[in-house]
């Protein structure tokens, strides 16, 4: 078929900003790569035998992957995280009995045998309808298709001849793909599947990929390797653009860029607005390796330690020491920074493998987070024990995450005291660290007052209060617009919860996505928020965001959007105010060039 050259536009949904260039290449379209088949065969030990052959070489692909990305400078957390949950797959149980099983039963070759076992699970998952099962079937997908691969022989990457700044197109991106992409050099991203909160969205967002999701992507078929620019900022799509798109795109490209560049120069200033209001800025880390990364973009402490990460690929329970170990070099890494550690909030969709749980109808309203460390007393106290060990700075809190009543802050202080007793009869150095917990759910937020008396700190959790408040699943694409931080209601919980803490004279602290929004830098300045806690690469642009911004004009903005009754009439007001800035900014360096 011959490549048409005509301009062709698509619309799409933006998953992560930013502008990539570059030759079209197709991924796989594929629609039924498992449908069932058979082969029968005769030797039935000789195919278990490659099966587990084959795991052990796709397990040593995905270390190696994660190995490449520890040697990243920036950004290669979540995708070491990633690919731990892609490992936690290939050792699942169930599926490798069921793999074994079908070779038993139906006397077929291993590939085949995994392939039926995967085209049962996909109708399963898929016919659900639910967003987490369908971005979990993606991840198996893509472990399925490597297992097939070396069965096959047929190892070479799909990547090996994907082109230079290479648009990528396919119908889902699995995380492990979005990381090979973009280490070969990956400029966007375009899928007709994904949500924001998929894994490949994460990776996209961390490594500055572009990326649009619910394209039509058929429209692309035929166009061979045209060329392609995507607006990852707008959800947009122009192939074969004309010669005056090109170069918009283009200088908006290297403005961007230019712009990230300028960012880095404010971490040599403090986080303070321009009438001289100070904020406490902290990173989001969830691996140690990222303590040193948050501290070269101008943090001024770690505001929220996610511990399960460290072990969810794991299928022995982390001991003391090991854990101990790794919280004592964050601490002392820190020196004389805050630092807060979360206690494990497992559970929900984060399962590691040294636990066992039974399983549950709704993961993400039963056992889990502090429920869960609260029935697993052993496992809550020995991690308890390390973090309190690890506090011989005195710089260490800890928070507890997803309390909902309570009685539920009062039983893990009870657990913290008990670990103390031990520990001063075992002569054991330490020092008593502050006690914090998440607002994470509404009633958290309604009796504020209650666990702002029992704590030293609170941290809201905006990504699941927003859910929990509105009842919709952050994932689910179809309710896409209610999930909305700026919801009237979502914001009346959080101006409570500020009010409670100052009456208490705590500290209150942001941590969810929207804490790294410069958007909403004003509005949660005049909610009372004292804290931003974000991911170590939103340092600059959230600092730069609180430096050009003014509390008592963040306090009149705020008075203004709680007089509102919709979240698209806040998040207008809110963009036009952040133009209006930009704006500001740019005439006034047009300005100083002029002189």
């Amino acid at each position: 078929m011959v490549a048409i050259s005509k301009p062709l536009h698509l619309q799409g949904i933006a998953l992560a900003a930013g502008i990539g260039i570059g030759p079209l290449f197709f991924l796989s379209l594929e629609a039924e790569p498992f449908a069932r088949a058979t082969d029968i065969i005769c030797e039935v030990s000789e195919e278990l035998q490659r099966f587990h052959y084959a795991i052990e070489l796709v397990t040593n692909e995905i270390k190696q992957l994660q190995e490449q990305q520890k040697n990243e400078q920036n950004d290669s957390q979540e995708s070491i995280m990633l690919l731990g949950s892609q490992l936690q797959l290939l050792r699942d149980p169930v599926l490798i009995a069921d793999v074994e099983e079908a070779v038993e039963q139906q006397q077929c070759t291993a590939q085949m045998a995994l392939r039926n076992v995967v085209a049962e699970y996909q109708k399963n998952f898929l016919s659900i309808g639910d967003p987490f099962f369908t971005e979990r079937f993606q991840d198996m997908k893509d472990i399925a298709c490597r297992l097939i691969a070396q069965l096959q022989g047929t190892t070479a990457s799909p990547f090996a001849i994907m082109p230079a700044q290479a648009v990528v197109i396919t119908t889902a991106l699995a995380a492990a793909q979005a990381i090979e992409a973009a280490q070969r050099g990956a400029s966007a991203f375009i899928t007709a599947q994904g949500a924001s909160a998929s894994h490949a969205a994460i990776i996209a967002k961390a490594k500055g990929i572009p990326y649009v999701s619910q394209a039509d992507i058929n429209a692309l078929l035929g166009l061979g390797n045209a060329l392609a620019v995507v607006d990852g900022s707008r959800g947009e799509v122009f192939v074969n653009p004309t010669s005056t798109a090109l170069r918009h795109y283009t200088a908006l490209a290297g403005q961007m860029q230019r712009h990230f560049d300028e960012l880095a120069e404010e971490t040599l200033w403090p986080a303070q607005t321009f009438d001289g209001y100070h904020v406490h800025l902290s990173a989001n880390i969830d691996m140690i390796s990222e303590v040193q990364t948050a501290r070269q973009y101008g943090c001024s402490g770690i505001g929220l330690f996610r511990t399960e990460y460290l072990f969810l690929s794991e299928i022995e329970c982390p001991s003391e020491a090991e854990q101990h170990k790794i919280y004592y070099h964050a601490a002392e890494q820190m020196s004389q920074w805050p630092i807060v550690i979360r206690t494990f909030d497992i559970g929900g969709d984060k399962l590691p493998l040294f636990y066992q749980g039974k399983e549950e109808r709704n993961p993400f309203l039963g056992c889990r987070a502090i429920r869960l460390l609260l029935q697993q007393r052993e496992l809550f106290k020995t991690q308890l024990r390390a973090i309190i060990r690890a506090n011989i700075l005195g710089n260490v809190s800890v928070l507890f995450p997803m309390i909902s009543t309570l009685t539920e802050l009062q039983q893990a202080k009870e657990l913290v005291k008990e670990v103390e007793k031990e520990l001063i009869q075992e002569e054991q150095p330490f020092i008593s660290p502050r006690i914090g917990c998440m607002i994470e759910v509404p009633t958290a937020a309604i009796i504020a007052d209650l666990l702002a008396k029992e704590c030293d700190f609170l941290s809201i959790g905006t990504n699941d209060l927003v859910q929990y408040a509105l009842a919709v699943d952050r994932e689910n694409y179809l309710l896409r617009e209610l999930y909305s931080p700026a919801d009237p209601g979502v914001l009346r919980l959080i101006k409570q919860v500020a009010l409670e803490a100052h009456q208490h004279d705590i500290p209150v602290a942001i941590c969810g996505e929207v804490a790294a929004d410069p958007r909403f830098t004003p509005l949660l300045l005049g909610l009372g928020i004292q804290e931003f806690s974000v991911a170590p690469r939103h340092l600059p642009a959230v600092k730069k965001a609180i430096r050009r911004a003014g509390i008592v004009a963040a306090t009149q903005l705020t008075d203004y959007v709680l007089t509102l009754g919709s979240a698209r009439e806040i998040e207008a007001v809110l963009e036009t105010a952040y133009q209006k800035v930009l704006a500001e900014e740019l005439e006034a360096v047009t300005m100083n060039l002029s002189q």
